[in-house]
């Protein structure tokens, strides 16, 4: 019988009191499946690659997600407590969040819905595809084997369609509701520490921006380019009777500022995503936004146009102390929460599983988002043993360790063992 590397057992075993004596031996089982097996990641997939395709007892591998009693909540706040541990020693937290499509279809999956479908979706034509969504919480940290910082899942959400929340009769919650709802928990899991967050365009809401004051959460998010910002209120005159103006007046909107050259454009030269080095200019300041009923909250925008691109991008951030360059800087991390979407589709098998039970469906991508965390966790032995080194071959001089070489490593680990 295979068993899991001594490497990766002190994380694992911060989970054992979560579930019963009998659950636990299946939950070890169905991880070693999990990592040896390719292709699909289903709970029969696991069994064959560990040598218990003819076990009579496999029904109970497979109530392990559709009916063991464990909480995924409880979960995810272990798994965020060893990252941090691990992975951040000190100083900010910096946080990822993002939405993923799991493109599934039955008619006994529920929570589906139609989604944008990104991969498929090009400039202005919107392809949109039956699946799940997906809400991803991920700590961006710095890891000792790779020059870039990665994006570690700790925490995944069903987001259920309109439809299929209004045919079970619940109230419906946009992402920024469940945005706003992790947030609080998040903050409630880590009181003292400060916490960056990353988010792309579409959660470019003052809702979630106010929240973020409130919970004091540095939020770094793109700006819509024709969005209205205001000057700050003038002085108020001496002896006026009335309420106090909250906002100044509407300031030009980036779309406008972009198109003059006689602004104070700043040149420099910065790394772009993976395209390699860029040049852009950029302009910066600070303004107001306002929603009607709520107070103004201050910002610090940033425009810039980047060489190549034909059209400008926006971006700001609640923390008016950080300069523009800043911002771009840590904004840029947000892409390695795409690399990890990426990483876990083509090696953890996430979008191949076909549960039907509503609860097993809510636990089986969380768990390989997390196992890919913990996996991580694992490397850093790996890493100090001088085991980690990456795998290239005559035509691929390979010098970057990838999460393929980290598979690659626990496998032959477990086939050792």
């Amino acid at each position: 019988m295979f068993s899991l590397p001594t490497e990766f057992l002190p994380f694992l075993e911060a989970f054992r009191h979560l579930f019963s004596v009998s659950v636990w031996t299946s939950v070890q089982t169905l991880l070693m499946g999990a990592i040896l097996c390719q292709g699909n990641r289903t709970v029969s997939s696991a069994l064959r690659a560990v040598g218990l395709e003819n076990s009579p007892k496999y029904r109970n591998y497979h109530n392990v997600l559709s009916r063991a009693r464990w909480s995924s909540l409880a979960a995810a706040k272990i798994l965020l407590g060893l990252l941090v541990g691990l992975f951040v020693a000190e100083g900010f937290i910096m946080l990822g969040i993002d939405e993923t499509l799991e493109r599934r279809s039955g008619k006994k999956i529920k929570a589906k819905g139609w989604y944008r479908d990104a991969v498929a979706s090009k400039g202005n034509h919107v392809a949109k595809c039956l699946g799940l969504e997906w809400l991803c919480l991920m700590l961006i940290v710095p890891v000792p084997w790779s020059a870039r910082y990665w994006a570690l899942p700790f925490w995944s959400i069903l987001q259920p369609s309109k439809k299929a929340n209004e045919a079970a009769g619940r109230k419906h919650k946009t992402s920024i509701d469940w945005t706003i709802q992790a947030l609080k928990a998040l903050r409630r899991w880590q009181p003292r520490r400060g916490i960056i967050l990353f988010v792309d365009g579409g959660f470019a809401s003052f809702d979630l921006l106010e929240e973020c004051c409130r919970l004091h959460i540095t939020l770094i998010c793109r700006l819509r380019i024709d969005a209205k910002l205001y000057d700050f209120p003038p002085e108020p005159l001496q002896g006026k009777r009335g309420p106090k103006p909250k906002k100044g007046d509407l300031l030009p909107s980036l779309k406008t500022l972009a198109k003059e050259q006689t602004q104070p454009w700043k040149k420099t030269k910065r790394p772009w995503y993976q395209e390699g080095e860029k040049s852009i200019s950029y302009l910066s300041g600070v303004a107001l936004m306002h929603k009607s009923k709520h107070l103004p909250i201050a910002i610090q925008w940033v425009l810039v146009r980047i060489e190549g691109k034909k059209n400008p991008q926006a971006f700001f951030s609640n923390n008016v102390e950080f300069d523009a360059l800043e911002i771009l800087k840590r904004y840029l991390f947000r892409w390695n929460v795409e690399v990890t979407f990426e990483e876990a589709r083509a090696h953890l098998g996430v979008e191949t599983q076909r549960q039907c039970s509503d609860l097993a469906i809510a636990r089986t991508t969380p768990c390989l988002l997390g196992l890919f965390s913990l996996i991580c966790c694992a490397a850093i032995s790996f890493y100090r043993q001088g085991e980690l080194i990456p795998k290239g071959s005559a035509w691929y001089k390979k010098t970057e360790i990838t999460f393929s070489d980290l598979m690659a490593l626990m496998r032959r680990k477990t086939w050792e063992n």
